[in-house]
């Protein structure tokens, strides 16, 4: 289903938009992130002669990146999901 038809919905209020958007974003995000840990993990193992003073599997280490890849998640979702929210539903019909 094209996104523009799923925004089009006229009852839609503008959080419910925002939350369409974002939501999907966000679901993309969150299966990168399932699958990323445990390869991050793999990879430190083969990569700890690199890290110096870190060990392989670092709790505060992971914990610090995956707040920083969380960050970029939320705004890169939330920007296209605010500009998605701003579109009057009766120009994007017109356009269609």
């Amino acid at each position: 289903m094209d996104l523009r038809a799923k925004l089009v919905d006229l009852g839609a209020q503008r959080g419910q938009v925002l939350w369409m958007v974002a939501q999907s974003s966000l679901k993309l995000g969150a299966i990168g992130i399932a699958a990323g840990i445990p390869l991050a993990l793999f990879a430190s193992k083969f990569l700890s002669s690199m890290l110096f003073g870190v060990k392989p599997g670092n709790a505060a280490t992971l914990l610090a990146a995956l707040c920083g890849i969380v960050t970029v998640i939320l705004a890169a979702s939330l920007v296209p999901a605010r500009r998605a929210a701003s579109v009057d539903p009766i120009v994007a019909l017109r356009q269609d």
